[in-house]
């Protein structure tokens, strides 16, 4: 609450070196708090690309997490959306597009990014492996917003 982050920082870095193999878990806190809370885009960007090269290489769900956070979040304000890609790219590729999720947040990579082909493409892909009633609906209401972008280009 007192938004002492300067503070908190180096309590992270210390539980992280305690613990490495939470490292990666609290690299990507780090990153959210750089983004959301701190609004500190250069920093965040930098500890998202060096987590990403390194302790977050093999972890989906943190990669997804991370690019749903540039690319959804409305606290962040400047959007980093080659990242954002690269970051989905990489969490699909270890998920060998099955997980709805994870082409959900790939397909609004490139939504944003203005290839909205193959965010219909992918998004059509979610939806379909979509089992949670819910998360399917909020998907079909993604594609439907994408396919309306797309006709509108034509």
């Amino acid at each position: 609450q007192a938004k002492d982050w300067d503070a908190r920082f180096p309590l992270l870095d210390e539980a992280a070196a305690k613990d490495p193999g939470s490292a990666g878990r609290i690299g990507r806190l780090k990153v959210n708090l750089l983004l959301v809370a701190r609004q500190d885009y250069k920093a965040g960007y930098a500890l998202a690309e060096a987590l990403a090269a390194k302790e977050l290489k093999e972890d989906a769900e943190s990669l997804n997490e991370i690019a749903w956070t540039i690319l959804d979040n409305k606290r962040v304000e400047k959007k980093d959306f080659d990242l954002a890609l690269k970051l989905a790219i990489r969490a699909d590729a270890l998920t060998k597009g099955e997980n709805p999720a994870v082409l959900d947040t790939l397909a609004r990579a490139h939504f944003e990014k203005g290839d909205v082909d193959k965010a219909v493409e992918i998004q059509t892909r979610a939806v379909e492996k979509a089992g949670d009633d819910e998360m399917k609906k909020q998907m079909e209401e993604s594609l439907a917003r994408y396919k309306e972008k797309k006709a509108g280009a034509k």
